[in-house]
C-alpha cells in the first residue's frame, strides 16, 4: 500500500511539473521541442491528459507542437495515444485527433469516425465526415452515403458538402439508384448534392427534375447540367432557354457558361437578344468564359448579327483575349452605332496593333468617343502615348483634358521609377 502511494505521489508530481513547465514554455515551437518533447516522450499516456487540458486553451496554437511529436518521435504509438479522445469526443480535440490519424492512414479510427456521424455536435460530426471522406474505404462511402439520404439537421448537411462533393464520382450512382424512393425534402437535398457534384450519371435524374418541377428542382438540374458539360447536357438545357420565367432562363445561360464546350456557343449568341437585361448580360459573361472554343462562329455573327447581337458580341470578345479578336473588333469601328462598346473593348483586349485604329478617333466629334479612345490607348500601352496624351491637353472637352493629364502623370510617374531603378542598380 505504502509502494502504491508512494507511486501515485510521484505521478502527481510528474503531472504537476510538467503542468509547471508547459506554463513556461509557453507556445514557442522551439522551446516545445527541446524542453516539453523529452518529457513528454518519457511518458506519454500519462502526461497526454494534462497536454490536452492545455491544448483546450489555445488549440491552434498548441495543436500543430503536439502533434509533431506524435507524427514524429512518438509515431509508433500515436494511434494508442489518441484514441481515447476520439471515444470520447470533445468537438475539437476530436477533430484535431481524427485529422492526425487520417493524415497518417490510421484506418482503425474509421468505425469511430462512423458512428461520430450520429454525435449531437455539428463539429465533431463534421470532423466525421471529413474524415471518412479522406479514406474512401467501402465502410466509410457507404456511412456517407447513409449520411446524405437520412441526415436532417440541413444546417450541417449542407457544411458537410464541402468534403462530400469530391466523392461524386464514387457514391453518385448509388444516389441516384435511391432517389425515387426518397422523401420530397430529401431528394431536393439529394440533386442538390448531385448538382455540385456534376456526376454525368445523374443526368437521367436532371432531366426529370426539369420536365416534372422546372421551377424547384430544375434549378439544381440546371446547376448539374453545366458541371457535366457534355454535348447531351448542352442540349437539355438548351430546350429551357425560351421559358417564360426569366430566372429560369439565366440559370441556363451561367450553366452554358460553365459547360466549358463549343456546343454551348451558338445558344448563347442567340441569348445576346433575351428581352431581360439580367440575361443578355449574363450571355456576355458566359461567352467571355467559353466563346474562344468557337470564336469563328463569334466573329461570323459581329458581321451579320442583329445590332443587338453586335453590341453583346463586341462586350464578349473584349474579354477573350485572343490575337485573332484584334481584326474584327477594329472593323467594327466603322459601325457608329456600336462605336462606344467597340473602342471599350479593344482597350479591354490589350492588343497593341490595335493602337493605329483607334487614333482617329481622338478627333472624334464626340466628345466621349475622344475620352474613350484615349483611355483605351492608355490601356493597351500605345508606343507615343505620351506624344497622344499630350495632344489631348488642349481639348475643348475638360473630362479629356483631365483625362489626358492624369495618363501624363502615370507616364512620368513610370519614367522615373524606372529611371531610379537604373541608377540604384548601378
Amino acid at each position: 500500500m505504502e509502494n502504491r502511494s508512494s507511486t501515485n505521489t510521484h505521478s502527481d508530481q510528474a503531472e504537476h511539473d510538467f503542468v509547471e513547465l508547459l506554463n513556461q514554455v509557453g507556445r514557442d515551437p522551439k522551446a516545445f521541442a527541446e524542453r516539453i518533447g523529452p518529457v513528454f516522450r518519457a511518458d506519454p499516456e500519462h502526461l497526454f491528459p494534462a497536454l490536452m487540458n492545455a491544448f483546450d486553451l489555445a488549440p491552434s496554437q498548441l495543436g500543430p507542437l503536439i502533434a509533431n511529436q506524435l507524427k514524429g518521435p512518438l509515431r509508433s504509438r500515436m494511434a494508442q495515444i489518441l484514441l481515447p479522445t476520439l471515444e470520447n469526443p470533445v468537438p475539437e480535440r476530436f477533430s484535431w485527433a481524427a485529422a492526425i490519424l487520417a493524415e497518417v492512414g490510421e484506418a482503425s479510427i474509421i468505425p469511430l469516425m462512423i458512428k461520430a456521424l450520429d454525435h449531437p455536435h455539428n463539429n465533431v460530426v463534421l470532423a466525421a465526415v471529413r474524415t471518412l471522406a479522406l479514406f474512401q474505404d467501402a465502410d466509410s462511402l457507404a456511412a456517407l452515403t447513409r449520411f446524405i439520404c437520412a441526415y436532417e439537421d440541413e444546417v450541417c448537411l449542407s457544411a458537410a458538402f464541402r468534403y462530400l462533393v469530391p466523392l461524386g464520382y464514387r457514391i453518385g450512382s448509388d444516389l441516384v439508384e435511391k432517389l425515387p424512393a426518397m422523401t420530397h425534402a430529401r431528394s431536393g437535398w439529394v440533386l442538390k448534392y448531385l448538382a455540385e457534384s456534376g456526376v454525368a450519371c445523374a443526368l437521367p435524374a436532371f432531366r426529370k427534375a426539369l420536365e416534372e418541377q422546372p421551377l424547384e428542382f430544375g434549378i439544381f438540374a440546371i446547376t448539374g447540367l453545366g458541371r457535366i458539360g457534355t454535348p447531351e447536357a448542352v442540349s437539355l438545357l438548351v430546350n429551357y432557354l425560351h421559358h417564360e420565367e426569366w430566372f429560369l432562363r439565366k440559370r441556363v445561360v451561367d450553366a452554358l457558361g460553365q459547360s466549358k464546350i463549343a456546343q454551348a456557343v451558338a445558344p448563347l449568341i442567340e441569348a445576346l437578344t433575351d428581352p431581360s437585361v439580367q440575361i443578355r448580360k449574363a450571355a456576355v459573361e458566359s461567352l467571355s468564359k467559353i466563346g474562344g472554343l468557337a470564336l469563328e462562329l463569334l466573329i461570323k455573327a459581329l458581321d451579320s448579327g442583329t445590332h443587338d447581337h453586335k453590341i453583346g458580341l463586341i462586350r464578349a470578345l473584349g474579354q477573350i483575349h485572343d490575337r485573332r479578336v484584334v481584326e474584327p473588333l477594329t472593323r467594327s469601328l466603322s459601325d457608329r452605332t456600336s462605336l462606344f462598346f467597340s473602342i471599350d473593348a479593344i482597350g479591354d483586349l490589350g492588343f497593341v496593333e490595335a493602337a493605329p485604329a483607334l487614333i482617329p478617333f481622338l478627333k472624334d466629334p464626340e466628345w466621349f468617343n475622344r475620352l474613350n479612345a484615349l483611355e483605351a490607348l492608355a490601356n493597351i500601352h500605345a508606343p507615343n502615348m505620351r506624344d497622344l496624351a499630350h495632344d489631348c491637353l488642349e481639348d475643348s472637352n475638360d473630362m479629356v483634358r483631365n483625362a489626358a493629364q492624369r495618363i501624363l502623370t502615370s507616364i512620368n510617374g513610370v519614367s522615373e521609377g524606372a529611371s531610379t531603378g537604373s541608377i540604384t542598380s548601378a
